[in-house]
């Protein structure tokens, strides 16, 4: 579960998901950027915030705190230690107040929000790749995963969504770490207009296979709805990268037939507008 590698900070090869260094939960830095200079640190401390995902943390020796430096960090002191947090959101700047009192027009009625366009419309893959042995369920066990996933899969196919709830409830008491489960619980949540909730199983399915290339773009697409430009750059860079290296053929996983070409072309035009 380790990987080692080296990394050379002064160099522009971070944050990237080809090195790992994309959406991380947390850095320790200690004791090397005193050896910097200021400009050194400077940029350094840039790349580490954008290597960190919100509400990730970046943790320093005591004797490299530069003023100025850590400013777009929120510092935060657990009994005698203190530590670096990135901000769950940006933070926007407020209006400037207008000269004057202008008259307020009267409040319009909004529309209800759209049910989210990512549902699957054909099935997801099997839990598991072709030709691997299942494990053996116990006499008294319920159906078998893959019994669940497929009823999950059809559940959501057909929009019944306390069916679809349930099936990954059971699915999930047994199998804890299959990225598609996850992914479709996400699914359901954007359903529902639950964007917090998606992101933290988009999160999860991410930490079981960091190569699921929907992910990135569904958490690229959440975060462009909540106002959040970085991290939807950041997503949609990633799910692109993954995109272009498979072959422009490949159906991605928990689409309506999209191939890894045409992701490639649209997340190239979304980033282009940004």
């Amino acid at each position: 579960m380790v990987t080692f590698a080296p990394l050379n900070l002064i160099e522009d090869e971070f944050p990237s998901i080809h090195n790992g260094t994309l959406s991380m939960d947390i850095i320790l830095c200690r004791n090397v950027t005193i050896y910097f200079s200021r400009e050194q640190t400077g940029a350094v401390v840039r790349r580490m915030y954008d290597s960190l995902l919100p509400e990730g943390w970046f943790i320093v020796g005591h004797a490299e705190p530069q003023p100025g430096v850590y400013d777009a960090f929120a510092l935060r002191q657990v009994d005698d230690l203190l530590l670096y947090q990135k901000p769950p959101s940006p933070r926007p700047s407020a209006p400037p107040a207008p000269a004057y009192s202008a008259p307020q027009p009267q409040p319009q009625p909004q529309p209800q929000p759209q049910p989210w366009p990512l549902l699957p419309a054909r099935p997801l893959p099997p839990l598991l790749p072709p030709g691997a042995p299942a494990a053996p369920a116990p006499a008294s066990a319920g159906p078998p995963p893959e019994a669940l996933w497929q009823a999950a899969c059809a559940a959501a196919g057909r929009e019944d969504w306390d069916e679809t709830e349930r099936l990954l409830a059971a699915l999930e008491a047994t199998q804890q770490f299959l990225p598609q489960v996850y992914y479709l619980r996400a699914l359901l949540h954007l359903h529902h207009h639950e964007s917090d909730r998606a992101v933290g199983a988009l999160r999860q399915a991410l930490y079981c296979d960091p190569t699921f290339v929907m992910a990135y773009a569904t958490l690229g697409d959440v975060y462009g709805r909540q106002g959040q430009p970085r991290y939807s750059q950041q997503h949609w860079q990633q799910a692109l990268a993954l995109a272009a290296a498979l072959p422009p053929e490949t159906l991605l996983p928990g689409t309506d037939d999209l191939t890894a070409a045409a992701l490639v072309g649209l997340l190239r035009y979304r980033l282009s507008q940004m």
